[in-house]
Parts: structure tokens; sequence; C-alpha cells
């Protein structure tokens, strides 16, 4: 699989979780996160911003954060 297909399955699993009202917000931060360690594995992502993070291509940073932000922790 090339990065932008990754990119891709990766954006339409988290948006189709996020749009489906038959999951709790619970359920929803438990995928993302799952969905957050693939992109890790995948794109070298680290776990801390910093430099590092700064030099990956900006289209993994965009949905990583995407994803990231939209966990919500009550």
């Amino acid at each position: 699989m090339t990065k932008t297909e990754i990119l891709e399955k990766i954006r339409e699993e988290f948006e189709s979780m996020r749009d489906d009202e038959r999951y709790s917000q619970q359920q929803k931060n438990e995928k993302y996160g799952s969905l957050m360690t693939i992109m890790e594995q995948q794109f070298n992502i680290p776990l801390l911003a910093g430099t590092e993070f700064d030099r990956l291509d900006n289209d993994v940073k965009e949905l990583y954060l995407m994803i990231s932000n939209a966990r919500i922790f009550d």
C-alpha cells in the first residue's frame, strides 16, 4: 500500500466512526487511539511533538492531529 492509500483508508475509518451516532464517545476515543497507533507505526510518528514531528509530511500531520483532536475526555 502506498502512503496515500494508507492515509485514505485511515481517513475513511475515522470519518465513518466520527459520524456514526451508534457509538459512545468512549468507543470513538478507543477507535481513534487505534488509528493513531497505526499511523505512529506506519509513519514513524514520535510520541512527543517536536523537531521530528515537524519534519513529517503535512498530510500525515494533518490527519494525525485531526484524529487526536477529535478525542474527548470527560
